[in-house]
């Protein structure tokens, strides 16, 4: 079987873009880990609690909005500067944490909360960049592959930083809880002082990942757009009006991202609580951060890799609606597993919940990337439908953790919990009614490809 690289040989410019993409992704993948990390410091070392987190699981949410509600004409005439020049910013918060115990004590979770949202909201809006880059520099025929690629490339980044980090501030730490009493009895604990990679080990990756940047900024950009294209292009980004218009004109489409909406809805307004869980001494379970980091990212991390696959023959064979609605059902479970575990104060539950929820993901991200493509009628269409979908998503990763906080602050833990898995299970339900119901008007997935293709 051929290398990617031997594929792209016949594409200069392709295989240019494609050897520094690779190697800037990784140190994107580093950075990823760290923003999942800083929820776990933020609960264990400032006491942060429900609404703290769920501020700085926001930042994701600001940061997809922003990318297509202020900056989406930058985008296409200058895709590389808008790409290296938030990161540079983003990372450089990061480095700016290592100061947050030199602040007030009073003041230090609110200084740390802020430079969270603020770096997680740098990252994610680069989003329409990086995909209008690989429209212009990759040959159609190769575009697919060379996106799943370099997406490995992040996720196996992901778990491996954030595992090591974990592992090494449970080590460093003078009582460490779980697999740091183990790397205790074959490390000394005293070899480097107490804390330090709690308080420089975001920071230096963040350092270190400076150079993913200057990686990236090495790509040389492919033909500007022609202007009829720039004119599909900024008329996506469009008015409010005439995205209400395309969604309610496009029933299929409309259905999708509501059940979309309520899907992620439930799944992301139950993100920072599972940290509060895992975290607070009240729940019994007082994870370490090593296994804060498994539930956080490396469990399902792992699982989406070794399921991509598969669940890709699936997504590229069955119709999107009805894949959708089976794959909620599985997060539906890991709420499920998640709730038992609460109930029981037991991690275990949690583990398995992960898992499933990795597995699902792996089809579920194909799913969110390709979805809104099926319903365009025509080329020109595609990015209105990705617009309304990615903003859709960002508005939902704004106000869903704080949604979930509230219920939390209400009531308590369980009903919100139980709250998301409910709006999950409704999801499901709506895509797969609307899929048999709709069996006289499949959708053309056929055309899809096609699209999928240009």
């Amino acid at each position: 079987m051929k290398s990617l690289s031997h594929l792209l040989s016949d594409f200069p410019r392709g295989l240019h873009t494609y050897r520094f993409d690779l190697r800037a992704m990784y140190f994107s993948g580093a950075v990823l880990a760290c923003l999942q990390l800083l929820e776990v410091i933020a609960a264990k070392a400032y006491h942060a609690g429900t609404f703290e987190i769920a501020l700085i699981r926001s930042g994701m949410g600001i940061g997809m909005m922003a990318a297509f509600l202020v900056a989406f004409n930058v985008v296409h005439r200058r895709r590389v500067p808008f790409v290296t020049w938030p990161q540079a910013a983003g990372r450089i918060v990061l480095i700016s944490l290592a100061l947050i115990p030199l602040a007030p004590e009073g003041s230090r979770l609110a200084f740390f909360c802020a430079g969270a949202v603020i770096a997680a909201a740098l990252e994610h809006v680069t989003i329409p960049a990086r995909l209008t880059l690989y429209r212009h520099n990759y040959p159609v025929e190769l575009r697919p592959l060379v996106a799943s690629r370099v997406r490995q490339a992040q996720m196996l980044t992901v778990l491996l930083v954030g595992g090591v980090l974990a592992m090494a501030i449970d080590w460093n730490q003078q009582q460490p809880e779980g697999i740091g009493q183990w790397l205790g009895s074959i490390f000394p604990r005293d070899l480097l002082p107490e804390g330090i990679f709690l308080r420089f080990g975001v920071p230096c990756v963040g350092l270190v990942s400076l150079v993913g940047v200057f990686l990236f900024s090495r790509i040389r950009e492919g033909a500007r757009y022609r202007q009829g294209d720039l004119r599909n292009e900024e008329g996506a980004r469009g008015s409010m009006r005439e995205w209400v218009r395309l969604l309610l004109g496009n029933r299929g489409f409309l259905i999708f991202e509501t059940a979309y909406f309520l899907f992620g809805f439930g799944n992301l307004m139950t993100l920072p609580l599972m940290v509060v869980l895992i975290t607070g001494k009240e729940y019994g379970i007082e994870a370490s951060y090593f296994e804060a980091m498994l539930l956080q990212s490396v469990i399902w991390q792992l699982a989406i890799i070794l399921a991509a696959p598969f669940m890709g023959r699936l997504v590229k064979r069955y119709n999107p609606i009805f894949l959708r609605g089976l794959l909620t059902l599985f997060f539906a479970v890991d709420l499920g597993m998640m709730y038992t575990g609460y109930l029981l104060s037991n991690i275990t539950f949690l583990y398995v919940g992960k898992a499933i929820r990795g597995f699902s993901m792996a089809g579920g991200m194909l799913i969110w990337e390709l979805g809104p493509i099926y319903f365009a009628k025509d080329k020109d269409q595609v990015p209105a439908f990705v617009g309304i979908h990615t903003v859709l998503t960002g508005v939902r990763a704004t106000v869903s953790p704080w949604v979930g906080a509230a219920l939390a602050s209400a009531f308590s833990l369980g009903p919100a919990i139980l709250a998301g898995a409910a709006l999950q299970i409704v999801a499901a339900g709506l895509l797969i009614v609307y899929f048999f119901m709709s069996r006289d008007e499949p959708l053309r997935i056929e055309a899809g490809s096609r699209l999928r293709e240009s």
